[in-house]
């Protein structure tokens, strides 16, 4: 008899070790599936987003061929690039004028690396990239008004936050896309279609490092300039139809032009404007900047460090002070819900005060 029971009990712990086996070997398969579907998926959900936002556009290869006047910016370009023969299309139905932005890259504005397409001038005719990607402004249908312009960083990070800031933002209002985003390119591509132009932050060291790491990417006072460059040609080549580069909060990195200046000339060569977002001032850099005549701001409002809505408010007073003052005025915010709500509600009381809202690239113009 105990050996009948000895012989059950053997039988019944063999049977839950198989059925345990069993079990992890399904468990095991249900995930590799999911795996397999997701991994060989992306690749089409991607092209699906950018079929979505394809333009009708025409590419006209022959660089020597005559030109033909096309309005962007109060400038006149050559047929030698994508144009965008769909801009007609209203996308965004909140801001029905909002028209899309010329269809990237443009011909002749980038080079092939094995990094990626890095923007450059173009040689037939010297259009820069910052002319090209910019949004079009009418500054005489402005004047006498004050200019205020507002980016949003690290656009692509959060898609929720992202897509809200699609949804919701006056196409005035310039994206700033976090090369660190999945996909910088396709973020680049919905922000023009809907009106937004797009820059790239300057992944530099700033005065809080290593506690505000801006990414592995990060220009570091210590390095090399080799390392350095290094990493902004992976920058340059994160993304396309960016008009600059806009720098982190108090970014120490250029308040050391021995460092910084090899950065510094390499975005002037290639025909892109720079933006310093630091809190307070730096005369030599800008003073270096336009002497290599390169378009450059300063925009050292950051509207919610700290993140409140006391702050917020108490900085949007800031930038009306100083519009009022200088007669333009920049800030710039970060993708969160409380300065979503806060600058929507501002920004429609701007055109009654007297003040034009503009694209982040006319500041280097004033």
């Amino acid at each position: 008899m105990d050996a009948v029971k000895q012989r059950l009990s053997h039988i019944k712990a063999h049977f839950s070790k198989k059925m345990f086996v069993k079990g992890l070997g399904v468990v095991f398969v249900l995930y590799a599936l999911v795996f397999t579907t997701v991994f060989f998926t992306k690749d089409a959900t991607y092209q699906k987003h950018l079929d979505k936002l394809a333009n009708k556009t025409t590419t006209i290869n022959d660089l020597h061929a005559p030109s033909v006047d096309i309005e962007h910016s109060g400038e006149t370009q050559t047929n030698a690039q994508v144009i965008n023969q769909d801009n007609q299309t209203v996308i965004n139905k909140k801001y029905p004028n909002a028209k899309p932005l010329d269809a990237v890259p443009v011909a002749g504005l980038y080079q092939e690396t094995p990094q990626g397409l890095i923007p450059m001038v173009r040689e037939i005719d010297k259009l820069t990239p910052f002319k090209a990607y910019k949004r079009p402004f009418d500054m005489k249908a402005a004047k006498g008004k004050k200019i205020i312009s507002l980016a949003i960083y690290d656009i692509g990070l959060s898609q929720i936050a992202s897509e809200s800031a699609l949804r919701s933002m006056p196409p005035e209002i310039s994206f700033i896309i976090s090369p660190y985003s999945q996909q910088p390119d396709l973020w680049t591509r919905q922000a023009r279609s809907y009106g937004h132009e797009t820059w790239l932050p300057l992944t530099v060291e700033t005065d809080t490092f290593p506690r505000h790491d801006v990414g592995p990417h990060t220009m570091m006072i210590q390095s090399t300039q080799r390392e350095n460059m290094r990493k902004f040609n992976w920058l340059l080549s994160s993304g396309v139809g960016y008009a600059g580069f806009v720098s982190p909060y108090n970014a120490r990195f250029l308040d050391s032009l021995g460092d910084a200046r090899p950065i510094i000339e390499d975005i002037a060569k290639r025909g892109l404007a720079l933006v310093n977002a630091s809190s307070y001032g730096n005369e030599t850099l800008r003073s270096t900047f336009l002497t290599m005549n390169a378009p450059y701001a300063d925009a050292p409002i950051w509207i919610d460090i700290p993140e409140s809505q006391e702050n917020i408010r108490s900085k949007l007073k800031e930038i009306e002070d100083s519009a009022t003052k200088n007669g333009y005025a920049a800030g710039i915010f970060n993708p969160v819900p409380v300065s979503y709500q806060e600058i929507l509600k501002w920004v429609e009381t701007l055109e009654e005060k007297g003040f034009v809202l503009a694209p982040l690239s006319v500041q280097t113009q004033l």
